[in-house]
């Protein structure tokens, strides 16, 4: 499904529906003070980035512009979702210094978490927009 004609409110109304699965089939074990949230804005700078995931205020970005396609959002949506359930304080960036972005291995849990769960994932979303 191409997401190139869908507003940011539709995009964002997507993403939230994705985020309530993530939480509901997604296991965590991570206790937090802090609700994950999420923000939903356009990436400004030159690279591709689809989005991140903020520790600090537990909070999943998503750039709606860089992103076309539903299986790419739904993807990027459950990648950040599975560094918020990671021990991403304690463990990334000395992962990152170690073994560099591409063979961290929160990098490549997110990445499997991504094939595990996206053909679950975009079923209920199926579902959800072929009811509307």
């Amino acid at each position: 499904m191409k997401l190139t004609n869908w507003t940011y409110n539709q995009k964002r109304s997507l993403i939230s529906f994705a985020i309530k699965w993530c939480k509901k089939n997604i296991e965590s074990c991570k206790k937090t003070k802090i609700p994950l949230s999420y923000v939903v804005k356009k990436y400004e700078k030159d690279n591709v980035t689809y989005g991140g995931y903020s520790h600090d205020d537990n909070k999943i970005l998503i750039h709606f512009n860089n992103i076309n396609n539903l299986k790419l959002l739904l993807c990027t949506v459950i990648h950040e979702y599975q560094h918020s359930v990671q021990p991403m304080m304690i463990k990334y960036t000395s992962y990152s210094k170690k073994y560099g972005y591409w063979r961290n291995p929160l990098e490549i849990e997110a990445r499997e978490a991504e094939k595990k769960h996206f053909n679950n994932l975009y079923k209920y979303i199926k579902k959800i927009y072929n009811e509307n």
